[in-house]
């Protein structure tokens, strides 16, 4: 027993305590103290009684708050939910259904690019892949006995007694390293491994590996009659990497790490075509050589039949309409239209697969309209412009925005090719005519679907909270850093921090979306109102920090991109007036003096304004003796006087002015660059015969010759 003595005014009783740890049972509090100990836990229990009346009316208002906001999004006629969204994105009445159309084509299309994929690695492609494998590699594998042909003719891993799937078949790297530098000639860009061969049924991961490989996936072996890569698993076992071969959305042949075919490593030849492929896409004096013209001309004529299609549109079969006696006749035009398939409900784990072949089929065409450049026939040229606009046109409606960019890079496409022929000087005046109309993209268009694209990931934030809430499964699968466990989104949502975390969201997109109903792209304001996003509700931790950046960035790119089709209608409205009017009304240069001319004689409404200056200026012209250049500030702001850091195409992601160079006929391919910056000029028209001539050395099986950086990367290293 003891007895807790007297203490700043307090008395105890000494109650007892456990015999065995010898800890105080209870104490019974004494003292002239007891009525205020009472006071404040009456205090206490009135402040928590508050507190919780308080959190259960802020949830209550949080709730009622976003409810409210759903109600007037939807009151707009807007979706709120993925299936709102699904509904939402249907053709409208009077439009033309032409996504079969489209869909048929894009699969003819990519089994035509099958089907030259497999003559290249066959070597039956001719000059269109010639990007062989070094005589010594090939050497090397036949004198080790590593390849060899079957009684069809067709290459094969063997041995030395003539079997496939011989064990340990070494070839040192020392052979070949020297001749064979890196793996350039596949695309990858690294140090050789050892090439050997292992049985079928051997292990990988009992496979010896050469350590000090310079490789990243650090050793390439023969398996059976793939050549694979062999890569480090996280617990340090090895495996076999995954083969990754596909087209890309950029219709380029690729081959990415992974397993390689003997045949392909015997045959193998990257693509030597410009747009798509390893070769260039710009020669001196615009005109590329005879060889590289003349396999162009082989590829698009395997696409012959898919790209009429493409050029030519949806046959009369899509316009026909029954008339009063029953019968199918072609009405008038009618604006066509796609609804791609897929379910929208769930943007989450919504597949695009149209949106690469869409890609692929603007490159095809852009290759083509390239080729009829080449040849100086316009009349082609602008057949597969008009191609090109209408895959864009056909793409800009769907509500996502990897959609949209998808379309812009379609757009980016055809202005590069436009400037190629704009350039050569190969269309007429009628031709022009409607290059100029090719070129001018409704902005009012565009904004609208800039905003569709937001209200369709707005649907996103929603169905999101949703499955936060409902789908435990899909909350455990979503991994990634700050993800927070089930346990604490129903905490959350029970306090009422999850409703208010929606309604931050959904109002921040509305940041981003108003300025687009007054036909403004300047949503930097999204910044702002990010950083007034309370951080301290989970989902806005998790959520917002990572996605509400690439928000703000890709309205600026979509701003960029609008800059560009401003400085092309310009560009194509002052080929259009050199042509029209000519040398006489000039001076002799064939361009007008300012871009108000343009207005004056009708080429133009007005004189697009800068979107990437500040103070929204007009685009900037410059004229000199041999032609103009019409630019942009650029992102850094800052006019350079139509200077780029990238020679004569400077885009958006360029540090200097965003450019278009026109010069005069006979004064020399893009002559106004080289008189304004002789300098610059030089420097890249130096890089460009080299990249021409390093093509037909690898036309030619000859050594490439280096650039000046790396000669001394070659030699630090």
């Amino acid at each position: 027993m003891i007895r807790l003595k007297k203490k700043h005014g307090m008395e105890a009783e000494d109650y007892g305590r456990d015999e065995v740890t010898g800890i105080d049972l209870e104490l019974k509090i004494i003292g002239k103290h007891r009525k205020a100990v009472y006071v404040v836990l009456a205090v206490c229990a009135v402040l928590i009684g508050i507190g919780v009346v308080w959190q259960v009316n802020w949830k209550w208002e949080q709730e009622a708050r976003l409810a409210a906001i759903y109600a007037q999004i939807r009151a707009d006629g807007y979706p709120v939910t993925g299936g709102d969204l699904d509904a939402w994105y249907q053709i409208d009445d009077g439009e033309v259904d032409v996504t079969e159309f489209y869909l048929s084509v894009f699969e003819d299309l990519e089994e035509e690019v099958e089907s030259f994929e497999a003559q290249a690695i066959q070597g039956d492609a001719g000059d269109i892949a010639v990007w062989h494998i070094k005589q010594q590699v090939k050497d090397a594998l036949l004198a080790k006995g590593a390849l060899g042909q079957d009684e069809d003719g067709d290459w094969m891993a063997i041995n030395g007694e003539g079997r496939k799937n011989a064990v340990f078949v070494e070839i040192e790297r020392t052979e070949i390293e020297d001749e064979f530098s890196g793996l350039d000639m596949m695309g990858m860009g690294m140090g050789i491994g050892t090439f050997r061969m292992i049985d079928e049924g051997e292990e990988i991961e009992e496979a010896e590996v050469d350590e000090e490989s310079t490789t990243s996936m650090e050793e390439w072996v023969l398996v059976d009659d793939e050549v694979s890569l062999v890569e480090r698993k996280s617990d340090g076992q090895w495996q076999v990497a995954g083969m990754y071969e596909s087209m890309g959305m950029g219709g380029g042949l690729s081959h990415n790490y992974g397993a390689w075919m003997v045949s392909e490593l015997f045959y193998g030849k990257p693509v030597e075509l410009p747009v798509i492929g390893m070769g260039p896409d710009l020669w001196v004096e615009g005109r590329a050589a005879d060889v590289m013209v003349d396999g162009v001309r082989r590829y698009v004529g395997l696409m012959e039949d898919e790209l009429e299609r493409l050029m030519d549109g949806p046959g009369d079969e899509y316009f026909r309409v029954m008339n009063e006696e029953g019968e199918l006749v072609k009405g008038e035009d009618a604006e066509i239209a796609v609804r791609w398939p897929g379910d929208y409900s769930n943007l989450w784990e919504l597949l695009m697969p149209q949106l690469g072949a869409q890609r692929r089929a603007a490159r095809t065409l852009q290759m083509y309209v390239w080729l009829k450049t080449q040849e100086g026939d316009g009349g082609e040229a602008l057949r597969g412009l008009r191609g090109i606009r209408r895959l864009y046109d056909l793409g800009i409606d769907e509500p996502t925005i990897i959609a949209q960019l998808v379309a812009v890079s379609i757009r980016a496409l055809m202005m590069g090719v436009v400037d190629d022929c704009l350039s050569m000087h190969v269309f007429s005046e009628e031709q022009l005519v409607e290059v100029a109309k090719l070129c001018r993209f409704s902005e009012e268009r565009g904004i609208q679907s800039f905003k569709n694209s937001l209200i369709a990931e707005r649907t996103q934030l929603v169905e999101m909270g949703d499955r936060l809430l409902n789908d435990y499964e899909w909350v455990a699968q979503a991994g990634g850093n700050g993800v927070p466990s089930y346990g604490a989104i129903w905490s959350m949502d029970k306090l009422g921090v999850m409703s208010a975390d929606m309604a931050w969201g959904v109002e921040t997109y509305e940041q981003a979306i108003q300025p687009l109903d007054v036909g403004e792209y300047d949503i930097e304001n999204l910044d702002d109102a990010y950083e007034r996003i309370p951080m301290g509700y989970l989902v806005s931790g998790m959520f917002w920090r990572e996605f509400m950046p690439g928000l703000s960035t890709y309205g600026r790119t979509m701003k960029q991109s609008r800059v560009m089709v401003d400085l092309y209608e310009v560009a194509a409205a002052l080929e259009l007036w050199r042509v029209r009017y000519g040398e006489e009304a000039s001076g002799g240069n064939g361009y007008p003096e300012d871009l108000n001319v343009l207005v004056e004689t009708g080429l133009l409404e007005d004189v697009p304004r800068d979107l990437m200056d500040e103070a929204k200026e007009g685009l900037r012209y410059r004229r000199g003796e041999t032609g103009c250049v019409v630019y942009s500030v650029g992102k850094n702001g800052v006019d350079d006087g139509g200077k780029n850091s990238q020679g004569i195409s400077g885009w958006h992601n360029d540090g200097g002015d965003v450019t278009v160079y026109l010069s005069v006929p006979g004064k020399g391919y893009k002559a106004i660059y080289a008189e304004l910056f002789p300098e610059t000029a030089k420097a890249f028209w130096d890089e460009v015969a080299r990249d021409g001539r390093n093509y037909l050395h690898r036309m030619n099986g000859e050594e490439e010759e280096l650039s000046k950086n790396e000669r001394n990367w070659r030699r630090i290293r």
